[in-house]
């Protein structure tokens, strides 16, 4: 239940709204609320980059690989919000794992115990430890960043 001063419903309000938004916002508040009891100030919402440097590219330019996530310092736990098929977290979690652990970022990532994913077209979630989360082997990141600043 949305409370009367909640933001999606000020959201809702506004005459610039969009309805596809304010369906995400709402599945959002939905899976939050399932799991926090006052989750605007339980999660803090992080923007963080990871460092390719050109070093490691061909010494041609640097890439910036910007990830965007909800963190509960509680119980230490990464939210990654989605917007379609949580299958395609397990291809791309591997690559999350490896950035963190083999290059360097903008801001220290806080210590991460399991990693969630909220699909907030539908509602469904994925949940994982972070210690089960594979990686890939560092190069194919780097050959993979290396074509995508030769394009």
């Amino acid at each position: 239940m949305l409370k009367i001063d909640s933001p999606i419903l000020n959201y809702r309000d506004e005459k610039w709204s969009r309805q596809l938004a304010i369906g995400f916002l709402r599945t959002f508040w939905g899976l939050a609320t399932d799991e926090y009891s006052d989750a605007l100030t339980s999660l803090q919402y992080t923007r963080n980059k990871f460092i390719l440097p050109k070093s490691q590219l061909s010494n041609k330019k640097k890439l910036d690989v910007t990830c965007n996530y909800l963190y509960d310092p509680k119980i230490q736990r990464i939210i990654f919000l989605e917007y379609g098929k949580l299958d395609d977290a397990t291809m791309w979690l591997p690559i999350f794992k490896t950035l963190l652990t083999s290059f360097s970022s903008l801001y220290i990532i806080p210590p991460i115990n399991d990693v969630s994913c909220w699909d907030l077209t539908k509602g469904n979630t994925f949940n994982i430890l972070f210690s089960n989360i594979g990686t890939v082997p560092s190069p194919n990141i780097t050959s993979t960043a290396v074509r995508i600043i030769n394009l």
